[in-house]
């Protein structure tokens, strides 16, 4: 593509080819949804995250097509497909399953966007069968409105089957079409490569590769003035992510302002999301909190993480209870998780019980760790299993987030203490206990443990070679006036382990070790 001008290459690519797809009973009545859903089915064997992104767009048509239908009048503020769906199901008398179906394609788009956005444990892509559940929904919504609001038979209706293959050819020619939906995800596949092009590399790239960059930033350039000129809000954000410098990409931030304002118009909360992450890259003050948080108020998760994280570290214990809070109206598994992990059990063992319940249906991965941590304790109704909650925690720490009070880390390297046999494999927890701990309440306790367990280790093992020195923690435990470290230090039993360790870390006898292995190196090289 790299080698091929778009349009001359639109042209070459121009067939006679009429896809056939599950929706051609919507085709004249509701012509902007059949192109959606057409080209959702497309994404089904290119991208599945892609395809069920287009279904969310779907379910956004969908509720503009009933909002008129019940004569569901605007609101004076301009609302977000969550707040929609919510007035539509409180002041009109659609079906309960219809508003089930919709909120179910809003979520699993919501999923799907920042699956390809973010780094956090739902960047997972998604699942065939999860998209095929999904077009099946969409093509009952669309059942739904050919019958009732086109007033259609459900005899022009066929039975829905997988959508086949249809190949890169009809993408190129509904692009040449001018189908806005079409160029943005040409545009999308060029952004991908365009982002390895941009790559960190060491050392200079040479003219054919300089020039393959220049050819495949004209190339998505290309695509998304086609479709920013019919003001396709997603176009608009992608082509700002690109010139933000948030991506590999070269830096333009007063042209990335501007496409950031004008897709902000379309009031959608990943928008929203981005623009904030941009803010808070490019300006100082509160801005980007207050942009972060309405993204968050329209049902954006990662906008919810985003608070969590910002609140855990500036120790905001109200804001971040409503933002656990939020989560949890959007069935978030971490959210769940979180609120979970608060609770004292002896008090709230009800409320623990139904969260439990509540945040397992979620399937995400925080509520494993939630699981396992009750079920080494025996708690909620679990009984006490050490072992399986032991094994679910070390699996699953990584995707709770540590907050002054809370270190998942520390909590599953010491419910290790009497499982693990081999201590090499509590090691990554320990060093990832110490970092999440600085500036907890807890950081004096996990310095002096952390350092009793690597002077251990390495006294069985004969060395360690990670980044913990057992010195630097004790001495930090000390200034944080940790009794126990201090007692350990002045005793005889401290003094006389820490006489045995150098600087950094290692037994004394692997100092001798390594100089002798250098000195045995240096005569093998002069003979």
């Amino acid at each position: 593509m790299g080698r091929h001008h778009p349009r001359r290459y639109c042209q070459n690519q121009r067939l006679s080819l009429k896809l056939t797809t599950n929706f051609e009973f919507i085709a004249r009545a509701f012509a902007p949804l059949y192109h959606t859903a057409s080209l959702s089915e497309h994404y089904y064997h290119l991208d599945r995250n892609g395809c069920v992104a287009k279904l969310r767009m779907f379910a956004e048509q969908c509720v503009s097509l009933l909002m008129a239908h019940y004569q569901c009048t605007p609101t004076e503020h301009d609302e977000n497909l969550n707040e929609r769906l919510n007035r539509l199901s409180f002041e009109t008398t659609v079906p309960t399953f219809l508003v089930e179906l919709l909120h179910q394609l809003r979520s699993a788009g919501n999923f799907a966007v920042h699956a390809q956005t973010d780094g956090s444990y739902r960047s997972s892509p998604i699942a065939k069968n999860q998209a095929r559940e999904h077009l099946k929904a969409a093509h009952e919504l669309a059942e739904y409105l050919y019958v009732t609001v086109a007033g259609g038979s459900g005899s022009d209706i066929a039975p829905w089957q997988e959508p086949r293959d249809p190949g890169e050819s009809y993408l190129y020619q509904l692009a040449f079409d001018g189908d806005a939906e079409a160029c943005y995800a040409l545009a999308e596949q060029m952004n991908t490569k365009l982002q390895l092009a941009f790559a960190p590399k060491l050392g200079q790239r040479s003219q054919q590769e300089l020039k393959n960059q220049q050819q495949l930033l004209d190339d998505t350039e290309y695509w998304l003035r086609k479709s920013i000129r019919q003001d396709h809000w997603p176009s608009q954000l992608l082509a700002a992510r690109i010139c933000s410098g948030l991506l590999n990409s070269p830096e333009d931030p007063a042209r990335a302002q501007t496409l950031f304002e004008q897709a902000q118009r379309s009031q959608e909360a990943l928008v929203t999301f981005h623009y904030a992450e941009f803010v808070r890259h490019h300006e100082s003050g509160t801005k980007w909190l207050k942009l972060m948080h309405r993204a968050a108020a329209g049902g954006l998760v990662v906008a919810i993480h985003a608070l969590l994280k910002h609140y855990a570290e500036v120790n905001d214990g109200d804001a971040y209870q409503e933002c656990v809070e939020l989560g949890m109206a959007q069935n978030d598994g971490l959210s769940f998780a979180l609120q979970l992990l608060m609770l004292d059990p002896e008090q709230d063992h009800k409320q623990g019980r139904s969260l439990m319940i509540r945040g397992r249906a979620t399937g995400d991965k925080p509520m494993a760790f939630a699981r396992g941590f009750c079920l080494y304790a025996g708690l909620y109704g679990y009984s006490q299993d050490q072992a399986e909650g032991y094994q679910l925690m070390r699996d699953n720490y990584l995707e709770i987030p540590a907050t002054r009070h809370f270190n998942p880390a520390y909590s599953t390297f010491v419910f290790g203490s009497g499982i693990e046999p081999d201590s090499a494999q509590r090691l990554p927890m320990a060093e990832q206990a110490v970092k999440d701990s600085i500036g907890s309440d807890r950081e004096g306790e996990v310095a002096f443990e952390t350092a009793l367990f690597l002077m251990k280790h390495i006294n069985d093992k004969g060395s360690y070679k990670g980044n913990l020195v057992p010195k630097v923690l004790l001495n930090r435990a000390c200034e944080l006036k940790h009794i126990a470290a201090i007692d350990f230090v002045r005793s005889s039993e401290g003094k006389s382990q820490l006489s045995g360790m150098i600087s950094v870390g290692r037994p004394k006898v692997d100092r001798k070790k390594s100089a002798a292995k250098r000195k045995a190196a240096k005569k093998a090289r002069k003979r």
